[in-house]
């Protein structure tokens, strides 16, 4: 069988299955590139898939020997970014999925979510955030705060006295030695 030229592309190419054409010949699968026969379509699709390596190897091993990054250079020159402009003002992003948030502001259609409540939307000055000032202190000599007496083997913490409960001690075991 003849030898077929490899293809142009190096990296990418056409899982090649034809149905085997020679009425004789029990029925199968061919190879485009070697002609090799094959019983089913997922022996060929292993083969090919091995050519395909093959092709991909021999041109990262080209790009090596030029000096050039094989992972970044795989499928040629960069690629372009594509702009995504909004139809309805003009705003321009780089990620559809971008764009598509910025749509929602164009909605006008049905709400998309149909039971969420009105927010009540009150003036600034009605608010209320204004923070007190300190509360006013009545002089030292008239309040005198005694922080409570804590009972002794007890811990007070944040205003809450722990106590230990008392161990119960136990009558030493008696061993008896038998003889």
């Amino acid at each position: 069988p003849p030898q077929a030229a490899a293809p142009l592309h190096a990296f990418h190419g056409p899982l090649h299955m034809i149905p085997h054409q020679d009425p004789a010949a029990p029925p199968g699968f061919s190879c485009k590139e070697c002609y090799r026969w094959f019983p089913t379509h997922q022996g060929l699709g292993g083969h090919v898939a091995g050519h395909k390596n093959r092709r991909i190897a021999a041109a990262a091993a080209a790009a090596i020997a030029a000096g050039i990054d094989p992972i970044d250079h795989a499928a040629g020159a960069p690629r372009p970014v594509k702009q995504h402009t909004c139809k309805v003002c003009g705003a321009v992003y780089s990620s559809g999925v971008r764009l598509g948030g910025h749509m929602r502001k164009h909605y006008t259609g049905k709400p998309i979510v149909p039971r969420k409540r009105a927010r009540l939307l009150l003036p600034p000055d009605h608010l209320g955030l204004a923070i007190p000032g300190p509360a006013p202190q009545a002089p030292a000599a008239e309040v005198a705060v005694q922080p409570p007496a804590v009972p002794a083997g007890c811990l007070r913490i944040f205003g809450v006295t722990i106590m230990q409960e008392a161990k119960e001690e136990e009558p030493p075991v008696a061993v008896e030695d038998k003889q």
